[in-house]
């Protein structure tokens, strides 16, 4: 339980699970289970600290009834002379050490578990309480249109991540973001899903800023599948359902996108179908890093979203399967906001704009075609990459 209660504690406080889990809208899910698990590992705990008092105070009470019985005959045999006043003072002397002990169990270590358990109590009231919003109250029904004003985004290290960005993205667009590890790409992801705030600059919702709506409507009304995705666990159901709890009864829908992406839950080593846990660690089984990767895929869109982000969503993916999802991307982003985060040149085919990203900055958007023949820095990016498939193929033709 411990382990549980650790492991469910981490999903919603570790910064590697927090972004995931909150773009989601799995907070409150694995808060309950954290919650859940909490009360029961304090409850047994403390119940198995009052039976070993118990028994302990038992132990002692016998002893003080051995002491007792051992004083009072000393007083007897003083009585009678039988014994000396210095043997009586050595038996008192005894006696007033056991009391001590006694004492120190019931004032100190049975009053020690009791502020354990009070303190825990408060902290779980303390996660109980509702999360600030940003003061914004409007709730948006479908975001259609995203608008970037001269935004800028700074780590708390003091990293400029975002400078002065601009960019409109409408509903049906399916934009790819490229540049260098570092250029801002993620940063600027978690900026358009509501996960971060801007330090300067305003993000449009359908022409409402952002400080002027629920942060959890924006959250409600975007998924992803980031890179470094979390592997949850619990049972494959709640792997899926997630992202979208209402739907966790409907087996249909978790069936139909398992089999979507590629999951065979009906495979014998998924020993209880949709309901596996996915981890040994809790009598389950163990994924692939590519069964993983579908996974974290499947809950991305098995949420109700108007945006859609993946961000490096094939990593583990071989390339028959990195194929599949880039030819299904079409169909799960229609009429929706998507973006893609990627190195692979090869996903932009699939895309009908591009952005390039550099030191925080868009340098350059637009087509295939437009990039290639105005954009230095893309064209360069474009033939090193396709004379590096090329190459590859050369590679791979037997002699």
């Amino acid at each position: 339980m411990r382990r549980e209660k650790e492991t469910y504690s981490a999903y919603i406080k570790n910064k590697n699970y927090l972004k995931e889990t909150r773009t989601l809208g799995a907070t409150e899910f694995i808060f309950n289970l954290f919650k859940t698990t909490t009360y029961n590992y304090y409850d047994l705990k403390l119940l198995y600290q009052k039976k070993l008092n118990k028994i302990e105070a038992i132990s002692k009470l016998i002893n003080i009834i051995g002491y007792m019985s051992i004083l009072g005959l000393s007083i007897y045999l003083i009585i009678d002379n039988k014994i000396t006043v210095g043997a009586f003072a050595a038996v008192y002397a005894s006696i007033s050490n056991l009391f001590g002990l006694f004492e120190e169990i019931f004032e100190y270590r049975l009053h020690d578990v009791v502020e354990i358990f009070v303190k825990v109590k408060k902290y779980i009231n303390f996660l109980n309480f509702e999360e600030n919003s940003n003061g914004g109250k409007n709730i948006i029904d479908e975001i259609t249109n995203i608008e970037l004003k001269n935004v800028y985004f700074t780590y708390p290290s003091g990293k400029a991540a975002i400078k002065n960005v601009n960019l409109k993205i409408k509903k049906g667009d399916r934009i790819a973001i490229i540049g260098k590890n570092g250029a801002g790409k993620t940063t600027l992801s978690k900026l358009i899903l509501g996960l971060y705030k801007p330090e300067k600059g305003e993000i449009y919702y359908n022409g409402i800023a952002s400080s002027l709506l629920s942060s959890e409507t924006i959250i409600k009304k975007g998924t992803a599948v980031f890179q470094n995705f979390n592997k949850y666990k619990i049972t494959l159901r709640e792997n899926i359902a997630i992202s979208n709890m209402k739907d966790e009864n409907n087996e249909e829908k978790i069936k139909n996108t398992l089999n979507y992406i590629g999951i065979n839950y009906n495979d014998k080593k998924f020993i209880n179908s949709i309901n596996t846990i996915l981890s040994k660690e809790f009598e389950g089984i163990e994924l692939s890093g590519g069964q993983w990767q579908k996974v974290a895929i499947g809950r991305g869109i098995f949420k109700d979203y108007d945006i859609i982000i993946l961000d490096e969503p094939t990593a583990s993916l071989d390339p028959i399967a990195e194929n599949e999802l880039y030819e299904k991307f079409e169909e799960i982003s229609r009429e929706k906001i998507a973006i893609i985060i990627t190195h692979r040149l090869a996903s932009i085919k699939y895309c009908n704009k591009i952005a390039i990203m550099d030191n925080g900055k868009i340098i350059d958007i637009g087509t295939h075609e437009e990039l290639i023949n105005r954009s230095e820095y893309y064209r360069n990016l474009w033939y090193a990459q396709a004379e590096l498939y090329i190459n590859d193929s050369k590679n791979k033709i037997p002699s």
